[in-house]
């Protein structure tokens, strides 16, 4: 959704069912919990785009805020408007087989119970701590044997990614680490067979740049990596977050990530002990994915002063530049890449192919939520990148549950579809997590669970 001004998400944290589940506590004893008192966040507004989550933590609960979106705000009110999602399925194409040795567990069926790894713990069963009250995902435990920490560190290969020497392809969803508990989170991963999990939205964007480096957030983005590691999953790490919060206090392209990104690379995880860059588990470093249109923004930034950044075509280019190189020094055995463009398929000022071309941008990655992006931005960015033999993939996507699951079934399908037949290396949805209309969640989700059965069916039916 293209939004003018600060920005402030359209994924918001959803309903005081999840209050009770914000409590992290790991087998080493570490509990994400009592973290510094915050400003009060304004209320939550509904949204249909792909929404995400954002929350302090706060003593046993968390305080629900209108959470920062992964994406930046809107274009100027001069641009086109966005047009609606199209659900019109395209004729499935490339369908890659998943190779043996790629460290990704997988429980049988669809809504088997599972047997959850927690960071250095076992901590078994299929209780998913957001759900309502009498449900239930499974009919019996079935028992899962997790998968070892990855030892290899997924790569590009050509227009493929690469896992142990053979073909790897990422299959996940994005997840703002307070919206549901790590178990919680890591059983539906699981259980809807995915490999990847895109953690986004983890810092307080609408505080202070003081609030970088708070350690109640970082531990809780720590206890998510360590977890994925153990169950064999891979993870996103989404630093959108930060040039959200930098945008709301007033700093655009212009400012250097560089501290901060040293600072993120050599932090070492509170749970497995494992340097950020040297952990296999986290796949993927995105820097900045839905940019905003070249333009200028007047908004109120978080500490109430009036606020107007303006950039040029080329001020966005050095920005990606000067990250992407800063980023990948940082990151050396990581995969380093923008974060997934949305905004490709009118005239935004975005020169995304001068961008793309950079050889410290390692796949070129986009967001698909409109007719234009299907139309225009997929086989225009699939074409340009396979033509420099480099690796594209669809970073987000996503439909609110109130399209109805019958109808939302078929757009995942046709999004699905899409990213298999221009031959992405990867495709994550837009989101996982418990929510539900009207029972955990009192306005519109995007969340994908079994309480939405039909999705959920067809996210496990399209794993690799």
């Amino acid at each position: 959704m293209r939004r003018l001004g600060r920005l402030r998400s359209s994924r918001l944290l959803r309903g005081t069912a999840l209050l009770g589940v914000m409590m992290l506590t790991l087998a080493t004893g570490l509990t994400v919990g009592a973290g510094p008192a915050s400003p009060a966040r304004p209320a939550a507004t509904s949204a249909s785009a792909p929404s995400g989550a954002l929350a302090d933590v706060q003593g046993a609960a968390a305080t629900v805020p209108a959470a920062t979106s992964a994406g930046a705000p809107t274009a100027p009110a001069s641009s086109p408007a966005t047009p609606a999602s199209s659900s019109s399925a395209i004729p499935s194409g490339i369908s890659s087989a998943t190779p043996a040795g790629t460290g990704t567990a997988t429980p049988s069926g669809t809504g088997a119970g599972t047997t959850i790894v927690a960071a250095g713990s076992s901590v078994s069963g299929s209780s998913l701590t957001g759900q309502p009250a009498g449900t239930s995902t499974s009919s019996s435990p079935a028992q899962f044997v997790a998968a070892p920490t990855s030892t290899g560190f997924v790569t590009v290969c050509g227009t493929e990614l690469c896992l142990n020497g053979s073909i790897w392809e990422m299959y996940g969803a994005t997840h703002g680490p307070f919206e549901s508990d790590v178990e919680t989170t890591i059983t539906l991963a699981l259980e809807e067979h995915l490999n990847t999990i895109r953690l986004t939205n983890f810092l307080y964007e609408s505080g202070s740049l003081g609030d970088v480096y708070d350690p109640t957030l970082w531990a809780a983005v720590d206890a998510y990596i360590a977890a994925a590691g153990e169950n064999g999953l891979h993870v996103i790490l989404d630093l959108s977050t930060y040039r959200n919060l930098l945008w709301n206090n007033c700093d655009g392209p212009a400012y250097d990530w560089g501290s901060f990104l040293s600072w993120v690379s050599s932090r070492v995880n509170t749970v497995n002990g494992l340097v950020y860059s040297q952990d296999p588990t986290i796949a993927l470093v995105a820097l900045a994915g839905e940019y905003n249109a070249v333009g200028t923004y007047t908004f109120t930034a978080n500490d109430g002063s009036a606020c107007t950044i303006s950039y040029t075509t080329q001020d966005l280019t050095d920005f990606f530049e000067r990250t992407l190189a800063e980023a990948h020094a940082d990151f050396p055995n990581q995969i380093v890449y923008t974060g997934g463009f949305l905004y490709l398929d009118w005239d935004s000022g975005i020169d995304w192919q001068t961008i793309m071309a950079d050889p410290d941008d390692q796949i070129c990655a986009i967001h698909v939520g409109s007719t234009g992006d299907v139309d225009t931005t997929v086989p225009n960015v699939s074409s340009y990148c396979k033509g420099m033999d480099k690796a594209w993939i669809v970073e987000e996507f996503g439909f609110p549950q109130s399209d109805g699951d019958a109808t939302r079934a078929s757009e995942f399908q046709s999004r699905y579809d899409l990213a298999r037949s221009y031959g992405a290396a990867g495709v994550v949805f837009w989101n996982l997590g418990p929510e539900v209309n009207g029972v955990n969640y009192s306005s519109d989700s995007c969340d994908v669970n079994p309480q939405t059965p039909l999705t959920y069916a067809v996210v496990i039916e399209n794993s690799p």
